[in-house]
């Protein structure tokens, strides 16, 4: 089975896009791309808070063995049952959901030496698709029927039967599969997986003696396609194990990256060589190439990209919109906790997980952005959760004696913190040559109605500390590097939103890292809920923002 090594750790293949179709109000929501900074507004059931819970949707999905891309309720959001989530107003019986992955280098992959190389980077980052459509079984299961692929421009059809594959098509062209042959999949953490399996025949031709020992050449789907595309670049006697060995040495990239890849293919022939100096990125027999390639190399893909959504998954972090109020004392517990669950009730047992120095990272930083520290006291075999404000001579109260803002305010506060600091390492690390852990690389927070029961100016102050969470990285060389995290926010605070538009105009803030997505319920005209996205300009002043949007 192929396996990443070497430079898995450090490629960069991240999430950074969603749609869906069919999916409750959001009847047909075109691809989103994500910016670091995403504030989700509109009126009730306009389906905000469903697009928020996509992504926590697919890591608890990821999380579990299954037989379907999606697990619809779990440990962290519940979405019932596929009739559930099924838009009302649609007739077609499938839902769509689209992942976006952001790719910004080459994908090496060989299949012989059962190695990835060192992937080279992109001169600009390019997207891959999948959209994984689902149905119902008669039994009522989810099952997935169709994935779509479009990689870097070159669209995949795969249909999908009982266990396996059934047709492929690429770029609107049927690939054959070959009758000795089956494509069978099972499921990854999110992305299936494929595997050729060669048919044995049920009735044996009389055969020699010598064919009988002869060595016999395993089938591979694509093989004899990917052979074909090499030759028009190739001499015409070139052995089948050296088209083969040029195959795999390809990349899976866009036409330009592509190109110059096989521009500088080490050990190549000299027809090769010639051949390539005279083609373009317009060439057919180039695009041919690509695809041929993609396809031979489409398991190895998608075993790439399952391991790169988990990875990203990983460090997705979702906390509800109705957070756990403070308890006076906690059970202890010798447990180790390195994520905030939804409601925020194991806040405690996250910040008594300290080191002493994130402990101080921690108070600094929630001293310095919303003005208290947090402490965890411990006596007689049970916690407390103790906040102090940074107000001089200002005693320590436990938190069941403050504000129930408060207790709304402190998870995302402490998740705000902890996925600012695993991005700041993350960048530090790679640019020290070494290798961050795999959840710290795009940590993404999402979190509902940040704002609840906190007064105005702590609503705006919380867009301080989105700016703050997001902000380039300062690296040992002086460098600066813009941060990995992503933060996903549902709102109904015109103050939180009018506070992004005063740190842009004031320069402490990009505008081009932040947008407002406005939901809006088209029911009666569309048949389901659409999405407008507004912009600040340069001065912190919003566009494409419907007017009276906050009015009573």
């Amino acid at each position: 089975m192929y396996s990443t090594i070497n430079n898995a750790e450090n490629n960069m293949i991240k999430i950074d896009g969603l749609g869906v179709k069919n999916f409750r109000a959001l009847k047909n929501l075109e691809l989103v791309t994500l910016k670091p900074i995403n504030i989700l507004v509109g009126r009730n059931s306009a389906g905000k808070s469903t697009f928020a819970r996509l992504l926590p949707l697919l890591k608890q999905s990821s999380e579990r063995a299954k037989t379907a891309p999606i697990l619809w309720w779990g440990r962290l959001v519940d979405f019932g049952m596929f009739e559930d989530v099924y838009s009302t107003n649609s007739t077609d019986g499938h839902i769509d959901v689209t992942v976006r992955f952001n790719v910004d280098e080459t994908i090496v992959l060989n299949r012989r030496a059962l190695w990835r190389a060192h992937d080279a980077p992109m001169s600009t980052a390019s997207p891959i698709d999948v959209t994984f459509r689902l149905g119902k079984d008669d039994d009522g299961r989810t099952a997935l029927r169709e994935l779509h692929l479009n990689v870097f421009g070159i669209d995949l059809l795969l249909t999908i039967s009982g266990g396996v594959i059934s047709t492929v098509r690429a770029d609107g062209q049927t690939i054959e599969i070959p009758q000795n042959i089956k494509l069978v999949w099972t499921q990854g953490s999110l992305l299936p997986l494929i595997r050729t399996v060669n048919i044995t025949p049920t009735q044996q031709s009389s055969v020699s003696d010598e064919s009988l020992f002869a060595p016999r050449r395993i089938s591979r789907f694509g093989v004899h396609a990917a052979r074909r595309a090499v030759g028009h670049f190739v001499h015409g006697n070139t052995q089948e194990d050296r088209l083969d060995e040029i195959v795999d040495r390809l990349p899976i990239a866009p036409i330009s990256e592509f190109l110059k890849f096989c521009q500088n293919l080490p050990s190549s022939t000299v027809t090769w060589k010639a051949t390539i100096a005279q083609t373009t990125v317009k060439s057919g027999a180039l695009r041919q190439l690509q695809i041929a390639v993609i396809v031979y190399k489409l398991d190895l893909l998608l075993s790439v990209l399952d391991e790169a959504a988990q990875r990203h998954l990983t460090s997705v972090s979702y906390l509800e919109p109705l957070r756990a109020t403070a308890q006076r004392y906690y059970r202890r517990e010798e447990i180790s906790t390195d994520e905030l669950d939804p409601k925020g009730l194991n806040t405690p047992f996250f910040v008594q997980g300290l080191t002493p120095r994130e402990r101080e990272s921690l108070q600094t930083w929630t001293s310095e952005n919303f003005g208290f520290s947090l402490s965890v006291k411990n006596s007689g075999g049970h916690l407390s959760l103790n906040i102090q404000s940074s107000d001089e001579g200002t005693p320590s109260r436990n938190m069941a004696d403050v504000g129930l803002g408060y207790s709304q305010l402190v998870p995302v506060a402490v998740q705000l913190w902890a996925a600012a600091r695993r991005s700041q390492n993350a960048v530090r690390r790679v640019a020290a040559g070494g290798r961050p852990v795999h959840e710290h690389l795009s940590p993404t927070v999402v979190v509902e109605q940040p704002e609840l029961h906190l007064h105005p100016a702590y609503q705006a102050r919380l867009a301080d500390v989105f700016a703050v969470a997001v902000a380039p990285v300062q690296q040992p060389d002086g460098r600066v590097k813009s941060s990995p995290l992503t933060i996903i926010a549902e709102t109904h605070s015109p103050n939180l939103i009018s506070r992004l538009g005063e740190l842009i105009n004031s320069g402490k803030l990009p505008a081009e890292q932040v947008q407002i997505l406005v939901f809006e319920d088209s029911r009666e005209s569309s048949g389901g809920a659409s999405v407008r996205v507004a912009k600040f300009d340069s001065k912190g002043v919003l566009s494409n923002w419907p007017i009276g949007f906050f009015d009573a």
